[in-house]
């Protein structure tokens, strides 16, 4: 499987909550796991988000980050080119996606289209998971997040 993780999916790796044990069987399944540059500064942003909202403990926060930081050169990046992120607008308009799940869905399709294989998406974004549906890409978990 070729998967595609925006930042509510990978996050779960490094903070214990529900739908971690399935996002980690997914990123063990997977061929290759791919994300866009942008979701590197949102893994961090969440992390920093939950010792905020009192889910983890800074020093656990930061180790976290830490590892992510490490794994981070074993994903694919796919690049938010041009045509990406011009594709993103458009998606941005016709789904009413905020601007980075607008980047993630667009650069998970410019992904499936260059591979020439199916590509499966991972989020737990509702919002995000129905426009990657309409669009036709297999997105997990199934059924909603």
């Amino acid at each position: 499987m070729n998967l595609y993780v925006d930042a509510s999916a990978i996050v779960k790796r490094y903070v214990i909550e529900e739908g971690t044990s399935e996002t980690d069987h997914w990123l063990n399944q997977a061929r290759v796991v791919a994300s866009t540059e942008l979701c590197f500064v949102e893994v961090h942003a969440a992390l920093s988000k939950a010792v905020r909202v009192g889910l983890i403990a800074d020093r656990i926060a930061r180790r976290q980050g830490d590892l992510w930081t490490r794994e981070w050169p074993n994903l694919f990046r796919a690049a938010a080119t041009r045509p990406v992120l011009q594709a993103a607008a458009e998606l941005a308009w016709r789904r009413q996606l905020r601007g980075y799940d607008a980047v993630h869905l667009a650069t998970a399709l410019a992904w499936r289209s260059n591979l020439g294989e199916p590509v499966s998406m991972a989020t737990y974004d509702r919002t995000l998971w129905e426009a990657a549906v309409a669009e036709g890409v297999t997105v997990l978990p199934v059924g909603r997040p």
